[in-house]
């Protein structure tokens, strides 16, 4: 499977036939506002990726709830992806609807409700191998319930979290107590110890050195867990430890790789999710971090190098009712704004790049349908069409239907269709 053939949903042209010449974002056949993605810069991210992988001996589930989009996590999978990662119960859905066999659920499911939520889907979906985190015995005793009540085919592997700052486990003798749980499930035929979990990226804090030092004290207690599981099933069963977002996966292999391979039958699975589109903003900042403690060496490329923004919102100068003042068609309803606001990148005027330098243009706030642009002395008119990097491409994409595609000379070549169901 390859990706110019996943997106005809909307149109008979592959993704690499532009449409046409005239077909471009900036060049009015659209309406605006516009998100596009990159193809080009998705699939060099991805082969970036899945190369790191083959270079670490680590596997890839890469986090989809970032774009939801299933051609573009069934793409990864059909590269080489072990499998995909979700949220929860719905987009796992939606993967099994897209043909994803391997799924892992990167959350709790709550209580009963949930559990049975997910014991259905399994009921229905035997040849999906889906597995869950656990961080308490209350999940783990909902778990069960459901499995005994419904009965699905297989039992369900269980990854125990650790965590910090959100969900997971805090102490090796909280995982103890979880893992009993779990094994004495197993025991009854419901439940099966499959590894260890962690979501490093909430470790975070406002000192870097800080956060480092709290990533990687969560990465010991998974390192720590990954023994006890295998303490507690024997030496032949494989297990996974996961981790990895797209921020501090460094980490992640530099503290479980030898880890899993101390283990011996055990294998490294990172989740990252938002560097496979990247940004210019939260994870343009996280990268040069990484860069900068060294963390990060593929093809003698900085991470930087290796992983490019891929996702742009177009749109349309619409008033200038005051000289330092430009209102765009753009608003909280296209771009993300928790993470910084985005930021102008290129002007077009009648489908012609100014080659302007916009470091004087600022997105100073937004409103639902409006942004509202400070442009000190630079010239900007009416009908310009501004082309804008975003932070934090989570919470830009779940805000759109369709996402068009763009080939390397920036023309429309198809559409994306997100599941944000």
């Amino acid at each position: 499977m390859t990706l110019p053939s996943l997106t005809a949903q909307t149109s008979p042209q592959p993704i690499d036939a532009p449409f046409g010449p005239e077909l471009r974002p900036e060049g009015g056949a659209f309406p605006l506002p516009m998100l596009t993605l990159d193809s080009t810069a998705y699939r060099s991210n991805r082969d970036s990726l899945l190369r790191y992988g083959q270079a670490h001996g680590a596997l890839f589930a890469p986090h989809v709830k970032t774009a939801m989009i299933p051609e573009l996590a069934a793409d990864f999978v059909a590269k080489g992806g072990w499998g995909v990662t979700v949220a929860d119960t719905r987009q796992a859905a939606v993967m099994i609807e897209a043909g994803i066999a391997r799924i892992l659920i990167a959350n709790e499911v709550g209580g009963v409700y949930g559990a049975r939520h997910l014991a259905r889907l399994a009921l229905a979906h035997p040849e999906t191998e889906l597995s869950v985190f656990v961080d308490s015995v209350e999940a783990v005793t909902a778990l069960e319930t459901a499995w005994c009540d419904i009965m699905p085919a297989r039992p369900l592997p269980v990854l125990i979290e650790v965590g910090v700052g959100r969900a997971g486990v805090r102490d090796r003798s909280a995982f103890a107590a979880v893992l009993d749980a779990v094994l004495e499930a197993e025991g009854h035929g419901h439940l099966r110890a499959s590894g260890v979990a962690a979501y490093e990226g909430a470790a975070a804090v406002a000192d870097a050195a800080a956060t480092i030092a709290r990533v990687d004290a969560l990465l010991d207690l998974a390192a720590d867990g990954l023994r006890l599981v295998r303490d507690g099933v024997g030496d032949d069963r494989v297990l996974i430890a996961t981790a990895g977002g797209s921020i501090y996966f460094d980490r992640v292999v530099a503290i479980l790789k030898p880890a899993v391979a101390a283990d011996g039958r055990a294998a490294l699975v990172l989740r990252p999710g938002a560097i496979l589109y990247g940004d210019h903003g939260l994870y343009e900042r996280g990268l040069a971090a990484m860069d900068a403690r060294g963390g990060f060496g593929l093809d003698g490329q900085g991470v930087r190098e290796a992983f490019r923004p891929v996702l742009r919102v177009f749109a349309e100068v619409l008033s200038r009712p005051e000289t330092a003042l430009a209102i765009c068609g753009m608003g909280m309803r296209h771009v993300s704004y928790d993470a910084g606001l985005p930021r102008p990148l290129r002007i077009f005027r009648d489908g012609v790049d100014q080659h302007a330098d916009t470091s004087a243009i600022t997105v100073q706030r937004l409103n639902d349908q409006h942004a509202f642009l400070a442009v000190a002395d630079a010239e900007l008119r009416v009908g310009d069409v501004i082309e804008f990097g975003i932070s934090h491409p989570c919470t830009c994409l779940h805000l759109w239907r369709t996402v068009r595609t763009l080939d390397a000379d920036g023309h429309v070549t198809g559409t994306l269709t997100t599941r944000f169901d």
